[in-house]
């Protein structure tokens, strides 16, 4: 059994919005000035100065109950002054009938708490001068003129310092066979539920007092509104014999992404995947090709992005002399073009990936 206890404290300066100057680290955040954009240096840029504690308590339990059968039991109750107390339980067993065969079933549950960065991201600017026609129905609300000294934002992305951790559930399945001395076969299945996942959304009125003497039209924010299921099986093949060495892996997942309104296929994740790969080494020499084939990847604005097969080549020479190794890698052996989906919600919803590259390094064991 292991049991052990956490105790943190941290002050974080979290991510503020663009600076029209540098930040200067020996000056307190409150003293420096820094206007939002539009503004004529009249609004300060909000810098947020945050302070937290974090406490954890955890068990684990570990029985073998014979030759073959094992369990594993733990707890982890944590407590923080920034998001309320969770507790995630984690059970399983390991069980080995025979020595070529292993099963390993795992149920537990996480959570990832939001970081101060995800809390506190905001940005947007102001305009003097705005267009008071488009502006004219939300101004006259607020009983604001062109006069009042109010600066207007079309848009703005406001703090949200309530985020709650998001909630991981997972199922997990493996089993490993070796079928002869040469061949081993793996296979993963497991499920996955993740609630509260952080997204965007748009308020439902705009938060207009988050910028002292700003009238803000739009706004957005970060919240717990989305859900994500995932459904998947990997499959590991693995063949050696003499100075050869075969593996080859196939990943299937399916799921989902559902936001406030709306439900994606998984972002940034590839339904099919399939990577075979050869080792092949005479005396000092070695030489390692490898094959990717992709299916095609959902980007976070919702666009299907094509897969694309890959080749890429590893190889070297060691021992040239005593602890030095030679290697030679080139990514992208046949300078395919392709593309990956990108990482952000930005405009494009692909990025354009490396043509043929070659590096050559060595490697140097004291």
């Amino acid at each position: 059994m292991i049991a052990g206890y956490s105790f943190e404290q941290f002050n974080s300066l979290p991510t503020t919005a663009d600076l029209n100057t540098p930040f200067d680290p020996n000056i307190a955040a409150s003293e420096q000035h820094f206007p939002y954009p539009g503004t004529a240096g009249a609004l300060p840029t909000k810098i947020f100065e945050v302070s937290w504690k974090n406490m954890a308590i955890f068990s684990q339990l570990e029985t073998q109950w014979s030759d073959t059968f094992t369990t594993t039991l733990g707890l982890r109750y944590d407590s923080s002054s920034s998001y309320d107390d969770t507790v995630n339980p984690r059970v399983g067993f390991v069980y080995s009938p025979v020595d070529q065969f292993v099963v390993k079933v795992f149920y537990g549950t996480a959570f990832l708490a939001p970081s101060p960065a995800a809390r506190y991201l905001h940005f947007g600017s102001f305009v003097e001068g705005s267009d008071k026609v488009a502006m004219e129905p939300f101004i006259s609300a607020h009983g604001a003129s062109e006069n009042d000294g109010i600066f207007d934002s079309f848009f703005f992305f406001v703090a949200n310092p309530d985020l709650e951790p998001e909630e991981l559930e997972n199922l997990d399945i493996n089993l490993l066979w070796l079928l002869n001395d040469s061949l081993q076969l793996g296979v993963i299945l497991y499920r996955e539920e993740v609630d509260n996942m952080i997204l965007s959304r748009t308020t439902d009125t705009a938060i207009t007092d988050f910028i002292d003497g700003g009238a803000i039209l739009v706004t957005q924010i970060s919240d717990n509104i989305g859900k994500l299921t995932a459904t998947g099986a990997d499959f590991t093949l693995l063949y050696q014999a003499g100075s050869i060495k075969v593996w080859s892996s196939l990943s299937l997942v399916d799921g989902e992404l559902e936001g406030e309104n709306n439900s994606t296929d998984l972002p940034l994740t590839s339904e099919q995947k399939l990577k075979i790969g050869v080792t092949w080494r005479v005396n000092q020499w070695f030489i390692s090709p490898s094959a990717h084939i992709i299916g095609k990847t959902n980007s976070p604005l919702g666009e299907a992005v094509e897969g694309y097969e890959v080749v890429h080549l590893y190889g070297g020479y060691n021992d040239l002399f005593d602890h030095l190794t030679l290697t030679l890698r080139i990514q992208n052996l046949l300078d395919q073009q392709y593309d990956n989906a990108a990482d952000f919600s930005g405009a494009f919803p692909a990025v354009a990936q490396e043509k043929r590259s070659i590096e050559c390094g060595a490697i140097y064991r004291f």
